[in-house]
């Protein structure tokens, strides 16, 4: 999953320096082939069906992941208004109340050792 999002990344980097900005669909990260979005469902059950194949808990959701994508983020030293705009809250305060456990004993700037 983590080789797929990365490519999926560097995919939307290269087609973000093209001119697509009138395309709606520009950036997803779940799509088909052509750009156009996956059904939620199959999002979930290609999800489902991974995790199990990987000896994931079925207890983790993509909402986990999310999570867990914030966390790594925050850790690394991203700065959290650059991880709030990538979660697409509203206000910084979400973000920062959210993983404020995170930013109190280190810095958002500050990477871990």
């Amino acid at each position: 999953m983590a080789a797929a999002l990365t490519r999926r990344a560097a995919e939307a980097q290269d087609s973000a320096l093209s001119d697509r900005s009138s395309d709606p669909f520009t950036g997803l990260v779940f799509c088909r082939p052509d750009g156009r979005p996956l059904r939620p469902q199959t999002v979930l059950d290609r999800f489902r069906r991974h995790a199990k194949e990987a000896g994931v808990p079925p207890r983790i959701t993509l909402h986990d992941l999310r999570h867990l994508a914030a966390t790594l983020s925050i850790t690394a030293g991203t700065p959290l208004t650059v991880v709030s705009k990538t979660l697409r809250h509203f206000t910084l305060s979400t973000t920062a109340n959210l993983y404020s456990h995170l930013t109190q004993t280190r810095g958002a700037t500050s990477p871990l050792p």
